[in-house]
């Protein structure tokens, strides 16, 4: 047998009998946003956040890197939107969360900042944020998530020469995409009288469901609600997901019967016995290996002039 070949082979032995520890997979990388505005000076809201703080809690707990911002001017809001696309990566999970003022102008969808002087629907547009900014942010992730609880009376609504209509308009989601609103196109919800508003509390309880497809949280979220409101109230969502993605994944069920004490430390024997004599014969292997080695080295050696 050739030199190489048999280094080759001693290399391969040293590996397989080295004791190697083996690395867990990979955790998919799951980012969020998460944005409460409530401080407007002339239509203050109650809930959003308290909301948002929440909501950041509860996806922090959930393994997600969460970057949280309340009560944000227009300039920070951008600002926060592009460094959460900037942090997104191919195959990660993106999820953006905003409570506050919402509004829509000729069909575009704006989340307004608490310093938005908003006079008419130009300023709009140049006061607020548009939802398709935060859109264009998503295109390299494996899913992403949009939650909007702003589907609130528009306060602004009275200075425009044109109804722009209440509520959020509708906005199919883009692939790989699912877009939640608190309520109906068109519709509109109420900031709620206790700590959270309904929509947020309610999806809060449903995505610690164990084992609920994304889908099935926000069905479990709408039932609630309809229910809680008597119909007035009815959560929307447009979905372009093509794969199952689980908040809380379903826990694992435990074995039917534990296996006796006696038992296992008889198998872990058994085990230990044969990795001893299954590393003896390599290390045999190796030594026979190593002397061939030697030998062939001089071998090949120069004789002495």
């Amino acid at each position: 047998m050739k030199l190489p070949v048999l280094l080759a082979r001693l290399a391969l032995l040293a590996a397989a009998l080295a004791t190697a520890a083996g690395l867990p997979a990979r955790a998919e990388r799951k980012i969020a946003l998460v944005i409460g505005n409530a401080a407007y000076p002339t239509a203050p809201l109650r809930n959003p956040v308290n909301d948002a703080k929440a909501m950041a809690a509860r996806l922090q707990a959930l393994g997600y890197d969460v970057a949280l911002h309340t009560d944000v001017t227009q300039r920070d809001f951008t600002r926060a939107v592009s460094r959460f696309g900037q942090r997104l990566a191919p195959g990660s999970v993106a999820l953006f969360y905003y409570a506050g003022h919402g509004m829509q102008v000729r069909g575009r969808n704006f989340l307004v900042p608490v310093d938005a002087d908003i006079q008419s629907e130009a300023s709009a547009r140049s006061e607020a944020v548009d939802l398709d900014l935060v859109l264009e942010q998503l295109g390299p992730t494996r899913l992403a998530m949009v939650i909007l609880d702003a589907c609130r009376n528009n306060p602004f609504e009275g200075r425009f020469r044109s109804s722009g209509g209440s509520g959020l308009a509708q906005v199919d989601a883009p692939k790989g995409t699912l877009l939640a609103y608190a309520t109906a196109p068109g519709k509109v919800a109420s900031d709620g009288e206790g700590a959270h508003g309904l929509y947020t509390a309610e999806l809060l309880k449903a995505m610690d469901l164990p084992g609920a497809k994304v889908e099935e949280v926000f069905k479990a979220v709408r039932v609630n609600v309809i229910k809680a409101t008597a119909g007035a109230q009815v959560p929307w969502e447009s979905s372009s997901l093509t794969g199952d993605y689980f908040f809380r994944p379903a826990v694992a069920a435990r074995p039917a019967a534990e296996p006796k004490q006696a038992d296992l430390q008889a198998k872990l024997e058994a085990e230990r016995r044969q990795r001893e004599k299954d590393a003896a014969a390599l290390k045999a292997e190796m030594e026979k290996l190593r002397e061939e080695v030697r030998r062939l080295s001089v071998a090949a050696a120069p004789a002495p002039e």
